[in-house]
């Protein structure tokens, strides 16, 4: 748990919150090499003249496998949910997360990586739907000193 009361004069960038987050992981089930995590963050944002009260909800969970002595795969999802009152111009966004990867560490100083995610929004509804969907693809080489 963790409260912020801030100090000098309150605007939107400068408010007093309360949040409250957990994190819950599970080693070597189903097998020796597997990690499972599950977390949640809930934050709960004081009004000021400008916006009523903000809050914001996060929860997640991720499955990572090491498959071999070289190689890790995960994959997971979020789910992220913001809630905003403009002073009674109410408005609600989610956006959902997915993604996969892996990465391959061939020898000690070498490092590849692959991550794939789709994000699935409600943010930009108003502008255009065709705008929801959003695609990222990443490849990493990191040289390990």
């Amino acid at each position: 748990y963790e409260a912020k009361a801030v100090g000098g004069k309150e605007n939107f960038d400068n408010r007093d919150y309360s949040r409250i987050k957990g994190k819950f992981d599970i080693f070597g089930l189903p097998s020796e090499n597997t990690y499972i995590s599950f977390s949640v963050d809930y934050w709960d944002i004081k009004n000021t003249a400008d916006s009523d009260d903000n809050e914001r909800l996060q929860y997640g969970v991720q499955i990572s496998q090491k498959v071999g002595r070289t190689m890790d795969v995960w994959a997971g999802t979020s789910f992220n949910r913001y809630e905003y009152d403009y002073v009674n111009d109410k408005r609600k966004d989610s956006v959902r997360s997915y993604y996969v990867g892996g990465q391959y560490q061939p020898v000690q100083y070498l490092s590849l990586m692959a991550d794939l995610s789709m994000e699935d929004t409600e943010f930009y509804d108003d502008v255009d739907s065709s705008l929801d969907k959003n695609y990222t693809a990443e490849l990493w080489a990191n040289i390990i000193f």
